[in-house]
């Protein structure tokens, strides 16, 4: 057996054994996660810091999502279902005791990247992803930091 052979291999006893994620897909810590109704309508914002005893664990849960990728330079790159607040609602957090920062171009890269892979799907859940980014186009990166609407 080749050692790629082997590795692999390896891989794949490590991937049944849920020691390490599917290919092509990545364990990041997540903070927060955004439940969507069917029609794509915000009903919860989890958040994934807390511990179930209420603590704050700091950077969030260690969760399976797709590859995500080191993004460098100005190209707007955004990941696939998931991501940071710039891409997925255009806010930024912001300095400490100024307002948050909106992300107009960053959001649309997101929304339009999600249209490309997404054109065509019947799935429900993606269906619902879809229509929360073309539904709320106009209003992401137009929040306060209170989620209130600026003129």
């Amino acid at each position: 057996m080749t050692v790629l052979a082997s590795l692999t291999s390896h891989y794949g006893r490590l991937e049944r054994r849920c020691d390490v994620p599917s290919f092509g897909f990545t364990r990041e810590r997540i903070a927060f996660g955004l439940v969507l109704s069917a029609d794509g309508e915000p009903v919860a914002c989890d958040d994934l810091r807390l511990s179930t005893d209420g603590r704050n664990r700091g950077g969030g849960q260690a969760m399976t999502v797709p590859r995500s990728f080191t993004r460098s330079g100005i190209k707007l790159r955004p990941f696939f279902l998931w991501d940071n607040s710039h891409f997925v609602l255009g806010l930024g957090s912001p300095p400490k005791g100024t307002e948050p920062s909106a992300h107009p171009a960053r959001t649309e890269a997101f929304r339009d990247w999600h249209e490309r892979l997404l054109d065509g799907t019947e799935d429900p859940g993606l269906l619902a992803v879809l229509r929360f980014l073309r539904v709320n186009r106009l209003e992401i990166g137009t929040l306060d930091r209170h989620g209130k609407g600026t003129p």
